[in-house]
């Protein structure tokens, strides 16, 4: 019985250890996705140059520039909840 118990106490401290360290990130494509979405225009209409996922104090966040009909935009959205946190555009009529 005290081995089964050891066995579980072990198999639980584990599993523990495991989760730590993982990260719950939404993911780039549906950071993408919500962008997109915010400009009312579909995946396949813009053009990503830059993605890249940045960690700062204020906490982890994908940073994303594309452009759609000679619009810059720069977005970033909130890894953890796929939120837009801050935005930008430029028209570039060149």
């Amino acid at each position: 019985m005290k081995k089964i118990i050891s066995l579980i106490i072990c198999f639980i401290i584990c599993v523990s250890f495991a989760s730590c360290g993982k990260n719950d990130y939404v993911g780039i494509d549906k950071a993408k996705q919500t962008v997109v979405d915010d400009i009312g225009a579909a995946i396949e209409d813009v053009e990503f140059a830059i993605n890249d996922l940045i960690t700062d104090d204020n906490g982890d966040y994908y940073k994303l520039h594309f452009t759609k009909d000679g619009t810059e935009y720069v977005y970033k959205v909130d890894a953890m909840t796929g939120k837009i946190i801050d935005k930008s555009s430029t028209f570039n009529d060149s």
